[in-house]
């Protein structure tokens, strides 16, 4: 039995978030669909190694996230004198990489893959077979969110409260945002596509990150697996559905979520208040902002923050929104929401790559009045409601059910095997 070592950023046992789910299901289908034998390194508590913390992982190893003085150290050395992106430089620490060395050298694996820019730095110079699973392009991202007309909030997310004290009040400052995401954007544009030339492969979840990326390399070695879901867990519990909840789900630190509530809020939900004056807002998901935790003060808002099962709230809504303006990559909780048949609509940034079909299985509107509209349209016609609905759910069990996009691993397996397409970086 051949053997992967994943680097992982968050532990894959117990998921809770999008990116956790993502890569419990790699890890499971990893072992289950291809037979490999898995080892997990992940950041968390220094522990001993754990065997068998889960069916289908082997053993788990766990180190500290990089201290304050290596976030420090690295800000100076990587970011000032190196011009590596901060999203690198943050995640990285020569205690780490010598542990890891350890870890490679006793547990001998066939494949490493990294998960993220942020562990990507690790593996460069191994000379095994090397897959990086970048998840999505951040520079992408922040290019879209520099063009967007939503606030320039935190190009760190839910990582900012991680930093030193004094880091964060100078990044807390609204024209150092602006400069460090404009700084960010350049620099992974740079940094993504030069490390992903010292892997084999590199794996994308959105088909058109991965054109441009193989486009930017002039190679044919990035590769599409997308995220997915479980259909049979969110189709298995029946909850009555609220005719008075709209639903957004997110993680609120995240800058895309955070704008879209709010753009949400200032710009379409009074239009929609107009016509529909009982309707709610459902807020879901944890890690609320300042900006966020003030809506609460509203009437028509209802935020539950973080909740153990979101079926709970998703299923019982009335129709599930997603605005985002900025953002790259497929957003699960639009694909989740459809799985349980609940009308989603969205923007043209969060049906990206998803390959979805407007007014046949999701509504897509960018215009907030035209947007607002559409949920009024679902709210008031039972006919293209019940439609798109049961459309939505055959789509997602077709094309974006776990046992069907884990499939596509075969592909980069396939390449990687070819002793031609071996990186000799």
């Amino acid at each position: 039995m051949k053997k992967i070592l994943f680097f992982t950023t968050r532990s894959p046992i117990k998921p809770s978030s999008g990116r956790e789910i993502s890569l419990y299901y790699y890890i499971k289908y990893l072992h289950e669909l291809y037979n490999y034998e898995i080892v997990v390194f992940t950041f968390g508590r220094e522990k001993k190694c754990i065997v068998r913390p889960a069916d289908f992982i082997h053993k788990l190893y766990t180190v500290k996230s990089p201290s304050n003085m290596d976030i420090f150290k690295n800000v100076i050395k990587k970011v000032i004198f190196g011009r590596y992106p901060l999203q690198v430089a943050i995640f990285y620490s020569l205690k780490i990489k010598y542990k890891l060395d350890e870890i490679i050298k006793k547990e001998s694996p066939d494949i490493l893959i990294s998960d993220m820019v942020r562990t990507s730095e690790y593996f460069k110079d191994y000379k095994m077979t090397k897959i990086f699973d970048m998840d999505d392009m951040l520079s992408l991202r922040y290019k879209s969110q520099l063009e967007s007309e939503g606030e320039l909030i935190n190009p760190f997310g839910a990582y900012f409260d991680k930093l030193p004290g004094v880091l964060k009040k100078i990044l807390d400052k609204n024209y150092v945002k602006i400069f460090i995401l404009k700084y960010e954007q350049m620099a992974l544009q740079k940094y993504e596509v030069n490390i992903s030339n010292k892997y084999d492969a590199v794996v994308l979840v959105s088909p058109k990150e991965v054109n441009y990326l193989n486009e930017k390399m002039d190679t044919k070695k990035a590769f599409v697996v997308s995220t997915g879901v479980d259909c049979k867990y969110f189709e298995d519990k029946i909850i009555n559905r609220d005719e008075n909840i709209i639903t957004f789900l997110g993680v609120y630190s995240a800058p895309h979520n955070e704008d879209a509530v709010l753009y949400f809020y200032r710009d379409i939900l009074p239009a929609i208040k107009k016509t529909n004056p009982n309707l709610k807002l459902r807020l879901v998901g944890g890690n609320v902002t300042k900006k966020v935790e003030k809506l609460k003060m509203d009437a028509s808002i209802e935020l539950v923050g973080r909740v153990e099962d979101v079926r709970d709230y998703i299923k019982s809504s009335k129709v599930f929104v997603a605005p985002l303006r900025f953002g790259s990559g497929i957003k699960t909780k639009i694909l989740e929401a459809m799985a349980m048949e609940v009308p989603v609509v969205t923007t043209s940034v969060g049906a990206e790559g998803i390959g979805l079909e407007n007014y046949e299985n999701v509504i897509i509107q960018d215009d907030p009045n035209k947007f607002a509209k559409a949920v009024c349209e679902l709210v008031a016609d039972n006919g293209l409601y019940n439609r798109i609905a049961k459309n939505a759910k055959e789509f997602v069990m077709n094309n974006y059910d776990w046992n069907v996009q884990m499939k596509s691993w075969k592909n980069v397996f396939d390449f990687v095997e070819k002793d031609d397409n071996k990186c000799r970086q």
